[in-house]
């Protein structure tokens, strides 16, 4: 059985003063009362400075042992005081500073208004130190009444849980809390963002933490469904699970019984669930929790869930934007917009789109644009008219494939085959028979669409592929992409072809996903390239709202977002829902406390990941260039930044300038 944990902090400098402290509190240990920790147990070659945030984490008693040298140690201040107040002020931690020698201790303010040992704030070893044995004796004690087995209880087994949820928002904020501190009292070592100040640190906190967990709690709720942040932490492990067995995914509904977006849906769908109502079910869910986490049993299978929530239903007449019929009508802005919703705003390229997918024979389509401009939004409109006009789709989305599948052309190429058969509702056995030949993946895939998936179905097939840049990180693109030009040229031979259409939907440059061009598809048929929203737009779109903005605030409102069509979406949403008018709204957005919090931590996750282009972002901000043409694209794609080459780029937006600039 595991006992409390006591971390001594201290400085190198004043090694004699620990070790005689040791001495006193090693009768405890010796006794099974305590575990002594500090930092001369660390095994060489390990990562020293994550041990000591971890032993940190785990602490119930922490020692300060107060000198000059302690107070004048910028290690100490960083790594060791910051998360201690961190966890004092959130969890109750209890910190004993003993003033070994005499210092200026007074003077500072974090130590100032704490109990000092001795009570009498005499230093230990002040006087030649006559009264160090009885001092430290004291002392000893004290930490022995501290953790009396009825005051702290030491858990079968320490997990390390992380826990994920929509921060501000409620019920969540106020369930998190007992649960918390319920895991706490269990004995656990439990991560919770609540203080971290957000920059390039926080992101690679957060992956650490991840990656340290057994367990990650997600709570879902209507709020938190909706985060990005929280879409992207139960990404993150749900891949490390699948690599080490760590971080192993405990979902929590919060009076929330509708399904789940497909970012979440994909990940937490197949695993059971606990289900949370009111504060009734609280103390339930605590229990239901600890045995799970301790393996006592599984959690249970949750009640049966809604339908998928529909489409945004009509305006109520032509109300202010504060009437509440309206405001309950609103769906937060996350991923495509809703086939149905009133907040997609047309562009040209709806025109160009709609034309080429009502021509008499196949045809091949790209709609190129950074991240969150509006693609999938777009591809979805076309489907649904080729769909509508009689046609068959196969609509593939390669954002979520495992990397399991892009192992390989041949593994991946079946796979994709068997999507593609089972979207057009074709027998999967026809993918086994195809693919027992001892032909190349290519050939293999043409074939059975030949042989087929073309003739079976007999109508036109629109056969669409979203995220299709995510083959970049494999090494067989080029084939993959330059199978498909080859199917485009088929047209040409073989009138079956004819009745195929291609859709690609991309934010990479072409040319970094296909190097030769005469092989390349995204050179030939009708190239679509998304760009932001222009003023007309906004004001169309505000005026969808009810005219959150003035007249007078649409062109600073234009400056600040640049027409990015996701933050437009999400700005007007918080000013409608919220109530905030659009100067406060400015002013928070670049804080901590942003309405685009979610989003932006999320750069900030990716960015901090990566040095080099973090490094290029601040280039980018301070000189308008990017230092190499690979980082520029790679931000291109991202979204971060515009430009039509890296001699003259900037940030996407004045949001983003502003508040990566503060943190990077």
């Amino acid at each position: 059985m595991s006992q409390p944990k006591v971390f001594i902090s201290y400085s190198h400098k004043d090694e004699a003063e620990k070790e005689a402290l040791l001495s006193h509190l090693g009768v405890l240990q010796q006794g099974g009362l305590i575990e002594l920790w500090s930092d001369d147990r660390i095994i060489a070659g390990v990562d020293w400075k994550q041990e000591i945030r971890t032993e940190l984490a785990q602490a119930h008693v922490v020692i300060l042992l107060i000198t000059a040298n302690f107070l004048n140690s910028d290690f100490i201040r960083g790594r060791e005081i910051v998360p201690v107040l961190e966890r004092r002020e959130r969890e109750g931690l209890i910190v004993l500073p003993v003033i070994a020698k005499a210092c200026a201790w007074k003077t500072v303010s974090w130590l100032s208004g704490m109990a000092v040992r001795p009570r009498n704030g005499r230093p230990v070893w002040s006087d030649a130190g006559v009264h160090q044995d009885e001092d430290l004796m004291t002392i000893a004690e004290e930490v022995a009444q501290i953790v009396d087995k009825s005051k702290i209880a030491a858990p079968s087994q320490s997990h390390h849980i992380f826990i994920s949820y929509k921060r501000n928002a409620e019920p969540d904020e106020s369930l998190v809390k007992p649960i918390y501190q319920a895991l706490i009292d269990g004995g656990h070592r439990v991560f919770i963002d609540q203080n971290m100040k957000i920059g390039v640190e926080w992101a690679g906190e957060i992956q650490r933490q991840i990656e340290a967990s057994d367990f990650m709690l997600v709570f879902l709720s209507e709020a938190s469904i909706q985060s990005e942040m929280v879409a992207k932490e139960v990404e993150h492990a749900h891949r490390h699970y699948q690599k080490t067995g760590k971080a192993r995914l405990l979902p929590i509904r919060v009076n929330f019984t509708d399904a789940l977006p497909y970012q979440l849906s994909h990940y937490l769908d197949k695993i059971q669930y606990a289900e949370w109502h009111s504060h009734a079910d609280t103390e339930r869910l605590i229990k239901q929790l600890l045995e799970a986490i301790n393996d006592i049993q599984s959690l249970p299978l949750p009640s049966q869930a809604s339908s998928p929530p529909g489409y945004e239903s009509a305006f109520i007449g032509p109300n202010p934007y504060a009437d509440p019929r309206f405001i309950e009508s609103l769906r937060e802005p996350s991923g495509a917009v809703r086939l149905r919703s009133e907040f997609y705003i047309k562009r040209e390229t709806d025109e160009l789109l709609s034309r080429e997918l009502t021509k008499p024979f196949g045809t091949t389509t790209t709609i190129r644009a950074p991240r969150q401009t509006g693609k999938s939004s777009l591809l979805i409109r076309g489907v649904a008219q080729a769909q509508n006009n009689g046609s068959r789709i196969a609509l593939i989305d390669l954002q979520p494939i495992e990397d399991i599948y892009l192992e390989s052309l041949d593994s991946f190429l079946r796979y994709f085959a068997e999507l593609v058969v089972t979207k057009l509702r074709l027998d999967p056995a026809e993918v086994e028979k195809g693919w027992r030949s001892s032909l190349g993946a290519s050939d293999k895939m043409t074939y059975l669409m030949e042989g087929y998936i073309l003739p079976e179905i007999g109508a036109n097939i629109v056969l669409a592929i979203d995220e299709a840049d995510r083959l970049l990180r494999t090494n067989f693109h080029d084939t993959f992409f330059g199978l498909l030009r080859y199917w485009h040229n088929n047209r040409a031979m073989n009138e079956l072809w004819e009745r195929l259409d291609i859709i690609m939907a991309i934010s990479t440059e072409p040319h970094l996903l296909i190097s030769d061009v005469t092989q390349s598809p995204f050179n030939v048929g009708l190239k679509i390239r998304l760009q932001d929203f222009n003023e007309l737009q906004v004001r169309e779109l505000n005026q969808r709202h009810r005219s959150p903005l003035r007249e007078d605030e649409v062109g600073p409102f234009m400056s600040f977002l640049n027409g990015h069509p996701y933050l437009t979406r999400k700005a007007l949403y918080t000013m409608v829902t919220s109530g905030m008018g659009w100067l406060r709204l400015m002013k928070v957005a670049v804080t901590d406390q942003s309405p685009f919090g979610d989003h932006l931590r999320r750069y900030l996750w990716l960015i901090s990941q990566q040095p080099e282009l973090r490094n290029a972002l601040k280039q980018i901000i301070l000189r308008g260039k990017c230092p190499d043409e690979v980082s520029f694209y790679r931000l291109l794609r991202s979204g971060l930044i515009k430009g039509e080459d890296s001699k003259s780029c900037t940030c996407r937006c004045k949001l983003y300038e502003v508040y990566l600039k503060d943190r990077l």
